[in-house]
């Protein structure tokens, strides 16, 4: 893979949130940026996704008959 090297203009506050997510991450900023690209690359488009959730549905109706998934994540969320 052949590498370039470019400059970019952002603003402070946007450096910033950059830089203290780096840190976080134990990462450079440079790395950051390429793994958010290409997750921005990479991104499913919004109708397949819809639709594999629709089917992700279906499928856990049949094996969990009278449960509800939005209440169990709701539950999950509030667990201690």
């Amino acid at each position: 893979m052949n590498w370039i090297t470019t400059n970019i203009r952002l603003p402070e506050e946007d450096y910033m949130e950059l830089r203290m997510a780096a840190a976080r991450k134990r990462t450079s900023i440079n790395a950051l940026i390429r793994e958010r690209l290409g997750m921005i690359k990479h991104k499913t488009d919004k109708k397949e996704l819809s639709a594999r959730l629709e089917n992700f549905a279906k499928v856990t109706a049949k094996k969990h008959p009278g449960v509800s998934l939005s209440q169990k994540l709701i539950e999950m969320r509030y667990e201690q």
